[in-house]
């Protein structure tokens, strides 16, 4: 395993333990909501589930708006500011098994 791949599965690694608390999902569902870029209850509150949520949406307007929400939490400086930034890379650059990029879907 070369070693750009062994840094891809450590990340996998840590997203599995992310995703695996509840709370984190409910976390960044909350920011998407308090920012009115969806209704309460709306998006999955299961964090991988809400990602791929994201992810699947093909409406510019609310993947302009849930991203400028979770940019802000990411650009500031809380603990909070890396899980933002790594729910936005993983919506928008999506990561499969063994670090291989996840085709973007058409347009």
């Amino acid at each position: 395993m070369g070693a750009t791949q062994r840094v891809f599965v450590g990340l996998d690694v840590e997203w599995a333990m992310v995703c695996a608390d509840v709370a984190t999902g409910a976390l960044v569902r909350g920011w998407i909501e308090e920012a009115g870029v969806a209704a309460a209850g709306d998006l999955p509150l299961e964090l991988r589930e809400l990602v791929a949520c994201l992810a699947a949406r093909r409406d510019a307007a609310f993947s302009d708006r849930w991203l400028l929400a979770l940019l802000d939490h990411a650009a500031g400086e809380q603990g909070e500011a890396q899980l933002a930034a790594r729910v936005i890379v993983r919506a928008k650059g999506g990561r499969r098994g063994r670090g291989n990029p996840t085709p973007a879907p058409p347009r």
